[in-house]
């Protein structure tokens, strides 16, 4: 759960991510409400938990910058040797 503004950069990561629920920031009471949702809708909850845990894995892991940055390299020697 952030409390972000839309378009932020937080407020990108969380629609790609699938892993959380976005309210404004100056909004303190959609927080809250936000909050007890979610308290009340377990699947809901497991379902944000695995797609964050996932998107952590997949996109913010030391292995995935290694494998993005190799790739990077990569197409950097494919395009010079062009």
């Amino acid at each position: 759960m952030a409390a972000t503004d839309a378009g932020s950069v937080t407020a990108e990561e969380l629609e790609r991510s699938q892993g959380g629920v976005r309210v404004d920031a100056d909004d303190p009471s959609a927080l809250v409400a936000a909050a007890e949702a979610l308290s009340q809708d377990r699947s809901r909850a497991i379902e944000l938990g695995t797609n964050g845990q996932r998107f952590r894995r997949e996109t913010l892991s030391e292995g995935a910058a290694i494998a993005h940055y190799d790739e990077f390299i990569t197409s950097l020697a494919t395009s010079r040797g062009q």
